[in-house]
């Protein structure tokens, strides 16, 4: 006889509910789904209901799958631009940059380019540097990458800056503590185990360095 497989198709079925309600629900899915054995295929729009529910998600664009994969590596190390800027808020930074010699200029400032990504950079003059608001690190004095602050945001838990570059291209930053002032940062600084680098031309992710 043959095995049959159960399956669970929903279809955006919290959009219309209230926050509290919407919670409950997603997680009586998710025990019906773990009690039963069926497999869910849950199909919406609102990435906070993915990341709780999900052991792999598809992303979608036009009817093409960008990536299939865990919330995990979607979120950190997404397959190009429209998955990185779809997955996350605010979105993960995505600012072109040159390459000069073993250099990455963002926003005009030289920042050195560790060897092992120097062999994932390649003979590019130009990449598309991505950045998490989260993992850029508030500077108030010399910062790796220089702005000036546009506007800050307190949600109580989160300050988030919006930045303004020196040539211009806009940067989010985000901190959750609460004894520090983002409307007085110089910049940002990063740890390399946190970028993500995407090709100019077909915005796909060229490759990252395990941490």
């Amino acid at each position: 006889m043959e095995k049959s497989i159960k399956i669970l198709i929903c279809d955006e079925p919290t959009t219309a509910l209230d926050v509290t309600i919407q919670a409950q629900i997603v997680n009586l899915i998710k025990e019906l789904s773990k009690e039963y054995g069926f497999t869910t295929i849950y199909i919406t729009h609102d990435l906070g209901v993915v990341a709780n529910m999900a052991d792999r998600i598809a992303v979608m664009n036009k009817g093409k799958v960008q990536q299939i994969d865990t919330p995990d590596t979607i979120y950190h190390h997404p397959a190009n631009v429209f998955v990185a800027t779809f997955i996350g808020s605010p979105a993960m930074n995505v600012v072109k940059a040159r390459i000069e010699g073993t250099k990455i200029v963002i926003g005009e400032c030289a920042v050195e380019i560790p060897a092992e990504w120097l062999k994932i950079v390649g003979t590019r003059k130009e990449v598309i540097f991505g950045l998490r608001p989260e993992a850029a690190k508030p500077n108030f004095d010399n910062a790796m990458v220089k702005g000036s602050v546009d506007f800050m945001e307190n949600t109580g838990n989160l300050k988030t800056a919006s930045l303004t570059l020196a040539d211009g291209q806009n940067f989010f930053i985000q901190d959750s503590n609460q004894n520090i002032d983002l409307r007085n940062v110089t910049g940002f600084d990063f740890d390399w185990t946190n970028v993500n680098l995407f090709d100019v031309e077909t915005e796909e992710n060229i490759g990252y360095v395990e941490a």
